[in-house]
């Protein structure tokens, strides 16, 4: 079998280098087994480029050059699209290089759209719409199939549109710039102990440092007369080397010049402070942790013109990341030694000012993708990962289904984890998943899966934002060919229900819950999730409770439990040294029984009900842990009062979400779920008899169905603290036989009833239902 091809396109140096890396990236995820063809710089024919055309040809500065250029461009454009549409590459990867690269692409993609071929569209740094034309968005998302963006708050304004985005991380992250050696410069250079260094940074163009060079040369002048023992060290680039030094020998001040990139980041490690201009050095001293201060001085005609489009209050990219000056800004009248000197000053001076700097500098370093993984293998994954979802494309044919999936947030709860495992299922049977939301922390669990994340504002319960979401929606079903779409809250489904008329979709909601019907407002807000061609209720309970109170139609209507994960709740799978880990966390002592109530700081969730029966009851050993966010809320601090009332500091105690919760669950005796009203499905009652453990939960909503009663578990009556603490002391008092009954007895109940693979499968063949033929080939 053939390796598989990628096509690249790369239009500058900076973009050669970001190629290059991620060719590497993606011959060693491959093992070798790759070609790569396009075109490039010598970086990337060094590793391997088979060269359509070189990159310089495509370097053409200046409104007359460029205007010289065209009829050879616009050749190149044609060379370039007629080779990746004969060629059928596995993924079009264009880099940087806007102007030429979304040619390219806007005409490939109507190339494939008229020759029925599939080549997925990546293009790797986003184009700045958060500082100017932010129309672009809406531009490229008619032809891009995804984004891989360099800074960590750019994808919200092109999924917007429509465009799947994915923040891998900036390059600066593999430039070595965090990884100085302080104590080899100052030996190689001569800089004592005793000498303070500061690093001095006059741009890369000659026009920079012309209008710069004169402020820098008093600004130090005045540092070097408060502090004699100071040394200036000037990183720069080589071609300017002799130019820079010639100026710099007039300052007056002793100083180092060092013209390779290793000297530059010794030099960052050495220093105290940076006096720098703005540009992309300023993410390298910040991966450094080094504090700057910038500065910057452009033509007034210019400064008055890009006012004009400009949209972002800053010019460093650390400072718009933060949108907070964390590197100060002195531009244009406010570029004088007179402002200069005592900002410098007070990072030279105040031990205090740097600290809080570089603690903010080190969250920077974090955000540009800092982690175990460099940018360019989380590059290389995206781009395996869309490739690999073309390809199972074309297997299975066209018809293979993108279903969208809509919710307000990806935060943490039930509705976000069914929607995550959904999207995982529908990936690897072969369907595009789409999930559009507010976003949150778990988008990430969406892109590992394997599916799309758009950002709309579906959290809103605003009518206009509704109705306007009601056309991002439209837009985007038609940007993405989507077959079906499928709701899970109400706000957004009403929009998505809206949507789905207009664009003649087949249209799912899922009732998770017996949604309060007290007045006709509030039954009408709720009746959306009755209008889905079909209805998935997550128990027989909100099932009966849709049909009684919101007239939805039997045949309309499928049950399907919620499922757990028994790959990640197995005891088996539980080792004790996470469990002792979290003991420990949690500062419990040892050998006492406890009690687990996991769940979020809510007066319904019943936590007040759970603390009163542990106050009558008799056995006082017991050890209680609440787990769930809110303790800073007005309810959080009732219980922390209700706790003390009750004389229960030494036995009960509260703690914010746990990131563990199997080795929660396996740490604890028994799990309370004593929820005050019903609930649509207990979903940490299956979870914890996943885990063997037993369960004494309220005896009304999705529990009853949940709990084998007297055999996995016991129910009592709603908000019945005496029944509760009854029960609790019955377990207690004969606890080793009650728990070696109930372990296997659980485990078998849960695995034969509530499993995740059970729930996306019959979730799965509703989508076959409603789109008349079973070409969704499940794993």
């Amino acid at each position: 079998m053939a390796a598989p091809v990628f096509f690249l396109i790369a239009g500058e140096a900076s973009g050669d280098l970001l190629g290059a890396r991620l060719m590497r990236s993606l011959r060693d995820k491959m093992n070798g087994d790759v070609r790569f063809i396009g075109v490039g710089g010598p970086r990337m024919v060094a590793e391997g480029l088979d060269l359509l055309f070189p990159h310089t040809e495509l370097m053409h500065f200046g409104v007359v050059e460029v205007l010289c250029h065209i009829p050879r461009l616009l050749g190149r454009i044609r060379q370039a699209v007629d080779a990746i549409l004969d060629q059928k590459p596995a993924a079009l990867i264009t880099i940087d290089a806007p102007d030429f690269c979304f040619r390219v692409a806007a005409k490939v993609k109507a190339g494939c759209r008229k020759k029925g071929i599939d080549i997925p569209l990546i293009h790797y740094v986003a184009p700045s719409v958060w500082a100017w034309r932010p129309g672009r968005a809406r531009t490229v998302a008619r032809f891009l199939d995804h984004l891989m963006t360099l800074l960590p708050f750019e994808p919200p304004y092109f999924e917007r549109e429509g465009l799947a985005s994915t923040f891998v991380g900036h390059p600066v992250v593999e430039s070595g710039a965090d990884k100085g050696d302080a104590l080899r410069f100052r030996r190689e250079h001569g800089v004592a102990e005793d000498e303070t260094l500061i690093a001095v940074l006059l741009g890369s163009r000659e026009g920079e440092i012309a209008r710069l060079a004169p402020v820098f040369k008093e600004t130090v002048r005045r540092l070097f007369e408060k502090h004699p023992r100071l040394r200036i060290v000037l990183p720069v680039v080589p071609h300017l080397k002799n130019r820079i030094e010639k100026d710099v020998s007039t300052w007056g001040v002793p100083f180092l010049i060092v013209d390779t990139d290793q000297e530059k980041f010794d030099a960052f490690a050495a220093a105290t402070a940076a006096l720098a201009c703005s540009g992309t050095v300023s993410l390298e001293l910040a991966l450094a942790r080094l504090p700057t201060v910038i500065v910057y001085k452009l033509n007034p005609l210019t400064v008055f013109l890009l006012r004009r489009v400009v949209r972002v209050p800053y010019v460093t990219l650390v400072n718009i990341m933060h949108n907070a000056p964390i590197m100060p800004e002195f531009l244009q009248d406010d570029c004088t030694p007179d402002k200069l000197v005592p900002a410098v000053e007070a990072l030279l001076s105040n031990g205090k000012s740097r600290a809080a700097q570089r603690d903010r500098l080190a969250k920077t370093a974090q955000e540009l993708g800092g982690g175990e993984t460099p940018p360019s293998e989380r590059a290389a994954e995206v781009v395996l990962r869309v490739a690999r979802q073309a390809e199972t494309r074309r297997q299975k044919g066209v018809g293979s289904p993108v279903v969208l999936q809509v919710l307000p947030a990806l935060v943490t709860g039930g509705v976000e984890r069914g929607t995550v495992e959904t999207a995982k299922a529908l990936t690897r049977a072969g369907a595009m998943a789409l999930v559009a939301s507010s976003g949150g922390p778990m988008v990430r669990d969406v892109l590992a899966a394997g599916g799309v994340h758009i950002t709309l504002p579906l959290e809103s319960k605003n009518p206009f934002v509704m109705l306007l979401n009601v056309c991002r929606l439209v837009s985007l079903i038609g940007r993405h060919n989507v077959d079906l779409i499928h709701a899970r809250s109400r706000a957004p489904a009403w929009s998505a229900w809206l949507a789905a008329k207009i664009t003649k979709k087949p249209f799912v909601t899922t009732f998770h819950n017996a949604y309060g019907a007290a007045s006709a407002c509030k039954r009408f807000y709720n009746s959306v999730m009755a209008k889905g061609d079909r209805v998935i209720a997550i128990s027989d309970f909100v099932a009966s409770y849709a049909t009684s109170v919101y007239g939805v139609d039997p045949r309309r209507l499928r049950v399907i439990p919620r499922g757990v994960d028994i790959e990640s709740f197995d005891p088996e799978k539980v080792s004790s040294e996470r469990i002792e880990t979290l003991r420990r966390s949690w500062a419990l002592p040892q050998g006492r029984p406890l009690l687990l109530m996991p769940g979020r700081l809510t007066r319904w969730k019943g936590q007040l009900v759970l603390l009163a029966a542990l106050a009558r009851m008799t056995n006082k050993d017991c050890l209680c842990a609440i787990v769930g966010g809110g303790k800073d809320s007005p309810y959080g601090r009732d219980v922390e009062r209700a706790i003390g009332d009750y004389g229960l500091a030494d036995r009960v105690f509260l703690f914010d979400t746990c990131a563990d919760m199997p080795a929660a669950y396996a740490l604890a005796d028994a799990v309370i779920v004593p929820s005050t009203r019903p609930e649509g499905f207990g979903r940490v009652i299956v979870e914890a008899q996943a885990m063997g453990k037993p369960v004494i939960a309220t005896a009304h909503g999705g529990a009853t169905e949940n709990i084998l009663a007297g055999e996995t578990g016991w129910l009592v009556p709603p908000v019945d603290a005496r029944a509760l603490a009854k029960t609790i002391d019955s377990f207690l008092s004969d606890r080793p036989r009650l728990e070696k009954e109930i372990y296997l007895k659980a485990i078998s109940y849960v695995r034969s009833k509530f499993t995740t693979d059970a729930m996306t499968s019959k979730t799965l063949r509703i989508y076959e239902e409603l789109l008349k033929r079973p070409f969704l080939h499940q794993a």
